[in-house]
């Protein structure tokens, strides 16, 4: 019989062992929940609203084969693309596209990566952007579009990407971002209070880091509020709720004061996350329909 000697391990060492371990499997499960959002199903389709349109598919700039809607307006009307929020999909963004469509906008959507029908990972916005620059590329192969008339509608998370892959990419002439958030660390840290009860340290960072490390991505550098004040003198009209929990008017007001003119800030009284086409249909109707007709005619 062989006599295994016993190793006697300072209490302090297993401690600290515990403590790693732990950590990897914090971080790693946090970091599932930011990449892979829930996914549901199809819901309804733009036909189901009364409007034509074409089954689409084209590669975000990195490759990826994403899924989408176009859906045509008059040939000589601007092109507005819809971007979804995290967790939702190209249809949950249709009421926006009937109100677009209802002026004779051409409208395109989409599932963003790790959305819908498309396939990826999730980085709360940042790598979206390639996503994004890969529909604008699709509508430069149409000739039903004109090139010189392409803006973008963003909401929630697609208000990031809007404002992010417009501040690089001119050939986006205007931009609505609908709740968005200004700050990447600040957004995932109220979503842990919000709806985990957790407190920022030390969970936040390491749920952070473990992101950045599995999706090869710098959360530092996805936050809108660095990259908005780069699209003027393009025009970009910033909406939010003022009773918004998820992301708190805070956001919109840093926005505003780092986007250059021209610019627009609607707070909309009495209104939580993405409720204003909602509660307010007019009014937001009326105001979003004149942002574009003044800028994209």
């Amino acid at each position: 019989m062989i006599n295994i000697p016993q190793v006697n391990v300072p209490w302090w060492v297993s401690i600290a062992v515990i403590i790693v371990v732990m950590t990897i499997i914090w971080g790693w499960g946090a970091s599932r929940l930011i990449l892979t959002p829930p996914r549901y199903d199809l819901d309804t389709k733009p036909s189901e609203l009364n409007m034509s349109y074409e089954n689409v598919t084209f590669s975000s700039t990195d490759g990826i084969q994403t899924i989408g809607f176009f859906i045509p307006g008059k040939k000589t009307a601007a092109t507005i693309i819809v971007l979804h929020g995290y967790g939702t999909n190209k249809s949950d963004i249709l009421s926006f596209a009937e109100m677009l469509h209802h002026h004779s906008y051409n409208v395109l959507v989409f599932d963003f990566r790790s959305h819908g029908q498309t396939k990826g990972k999730c980085t709360l916005g940042f790598n979206e952007t390639k996503d994004l620059a890969g529909a604008v590329n699709y509508l430069g192969t149409r000739k039903d579009v004109d090139q010189n008339k392409i803006g973008v509608l963003g909401c929630s998370m697609g208000a990031n990407v809007a404002i992010i892959g417009a501040a690089d990419d001119h050939r986006i002439k205007a931009v609505v971002a609908d709740s968005g958030f200004a700050s990447f660390e600040k957004t995932v840290t109220k979503f842990a209070q919000l709806f985990h009860n957790l407190p920022k340290y030390p969970f936040v960072p390491v749920a952070i880091w473990f992101t950045e490390l599995r999706a090869n991505f710098c959360a530092n550098k996805a936050d809108a509020a660095k990259y908005i004040g780069k699209i003027s003198p393009r025009p970009v009209m910033i909406i939010g709720g003022a009773n918004d929990a998820r992301i708190p008017p805070a956001n919109q007001e840093d926005l505003f004061k780092a986007a250059g003119e021209p610019k627009q800030l609607w707070l909309v009284p009495e209104t939580d996350h993405l409720e204003a086409l909602n509660l307010w249909p007019t009014e937001y109707e009326e105001k979003v329909v004149a942002f574009f007709d003044n800028y994209l005619k």
